[in-house]
């Protein structure tokens, strides 16, 4: 398992998605980039994928599917690390990648991270720096808490070893018996449709027999 994870972060460092002594965290552990890493056979590499664009300008089917790429199939490589290459180009087709796109990966990446039931509730993201669009962008969550009802996890997603986004999401497992048990606001009242109302005349008169 180690001598995999060494091959990993040696090409994640050639690929230029990391920096040297940039420190990763595998299933609960810290481990360094050392020489030890460089020092592997290259036959022994890991191949990354590359990047690949979403053309919005393509047919309606096409757009579909290059969407949920997109946005849902990451590339899991650790336990706590996934990798994106299907990119979107933001406005005025710049070399910056869509911030939304980003958001919507981080939290897929989160997701992948709790159990069964457990729905987003709370999600507070910064947006550091614009991501390039020519690059595979990293994600790597931090499981910050796993409770009964909660769970929180940080996912900072890094390019060419740097944040570009950081992003703080909470999870609350919905249980059967209390589908609803967190409210933050009154349940909209039923009310008629337009069809369904009284008109002046009809108003007037019911209020005069008030």
């Amino acid at each position: 398992m180690w001598t995999f994870l060494r091959r990993l972060n040696r090409d994640l460092y050639q690929s230029g998605l990391i920096r040297p002594l940039e420190k990763f965290c595998f299933d609960g552990k810290l481990q360094e980039y050392t020489e030890e890493h460089a020092s592997l056979s290259p036959r022994n590499s890991i191949s990354l994928p590359n990047v690949t664009y979403v053309d919005i300008s393509s047919r309606a089917e096409d757009i579909q599917a290059g969407l949920i790429d997109t946005f849902l199939n990451l590339e899991k490589i650790d336990k706590n690390l996934f990798l994106a290459r299907h990119l979107l180009k933001g406005r005025n087709s710049l070399p910056v990648v869509y911030g939304g796109q980003v958001i919507g990966q981080a939290l897929s990446a989160a997701t992948a991270t709790v159990g069964s039931g457990f729905l987003p509730n709370s999600l507070h993201s910064y947006f550091v720096q614009g991501g390039n669009v020519s690059m595979p962008i990293l994600y790597m969550v931090d499981r910050i808490r796993d409770g009964k009802s909660f769970c929180t996890r940080l996912v900072k997603a890094v390019q060419s070893g740097d944040a570009i986004f950081t992003v703080q999401i909470s999870f609350h497992k919905v249980r059967s018996p209390e589908p609803d048990s967190i409210k933050h606001q009154v349940e909209m009242p039923k009310v008629h449709g337009p069809d369904g109302l009284l008109d002046w005349n009809q108003l007037m008169e019911k209020a005069s027999k008030v």
